[in-house]
């Protein structure tokens, strides 16, 4: 029966080929073209086992000086260290892919996490400079406003003669202050809208944290899950491999 297609990687086949060549060396039988000889014939698909441990025998016969049993048992030694060799990588594949797996989805999580907190960030700055600017622009009106009331007043106390009557500057006085009044005012009720817009930009900026910590906690699972599923399924695999093997 032909044997089901080799996986072994180069460092197998390097490692397989160093340790024949020290065996083969005791017999004073070294030659690297014996190895790559038998690496061969070990390689050829279309060659069941059994023909193979045949092949290799009456060639080692034919290279080595030994007793039949001898021979035999040393070709089957060979046999059996080139099938191990090949177990050994197959089981190292699916964990080596299982690994590569998962660096990169914790690759694409950390990278997804850091775009959501940038962007967090810069939504949050926009919204601080935006009130900023706003709180600026207020208090700049404001103090306009005041200056020039202030400037009217006293322009007006000059076009007054001093010897108009003290009532009509009391009136003046009394329509300045009223203004000042409501000055004060519409600078509170704009302060407050200020605050208020303030605390509605710092409670929408908390849901979206937590909006954000959601989609972290989502995907945290996702990638766990991931991760468990990939594990369960290499230990599947290995345990079926070994089934085969028994």
């Amino acid at each position: 029966q032909p044997r089901s297609p080799h996986c072994a990687d180069m460092s197998n086949t390097n490692e397989f080929a160093a340790w024949l060549q020290a065996e083969l060396s005791k017999h004073d039988a070294e030659d690297e073209a014996l190895v790559s000889y038998i690496i061969d014939v070990m390689q050829d698909e279309d060659t069941s086992e059994k023909d193979a441990l045949e092949i290799i025998t009456e060639f080692i016969s034919s290279v080595i000086e030994l007793e039949e049993e001898q021979i035999r048992t040393f070709a089957e030694t060979i046999a059996t260290r080139w099938q191990e060799q090949q177990v050994a990588a197959e089981d190292t594949e699916p964990a080596l892919a299982t690994g590569t797996m998962l660096e990169s989805l914790a690759a694409a999580h950390n990278a997804k996490l850091k775009a959501v907190d940038e962007q967090a960030k810069e939504e949050q700055a926009a919204r601080q400079a935006a009130l900023d600017e706003a709180a600026r622009q207020l208090t700049l009106a404001h103090g306009a406003v005041v200056v020039s009331g202030d400037e009217e007043d006293e322009e007006a106390e000059e076009d007054y003669p001093r010897t108009r009557p003290v009532s009509e500057k009391k009136q003046k006085k009394q329509r300045k202050q009223a203004t000042a009044a409501e000055l004060a005012m519409d600078f509170d009720n704009s302060n407050r809208a200020a605050v208020a817009q303030a605390a509605q930009s710092k409670q929408a900026a908390q849901r979206e944290a937590a909006k954000t910590k959601s989609a972290r906690d989502k995907s945290d699972l996702a990638t766990d899950k991931a991760r468990k599923e990939e594990a369960k399924e290499a230990r599947r695999r290995k345990a079926q491999k070994g089934e085969r093997r028994r």
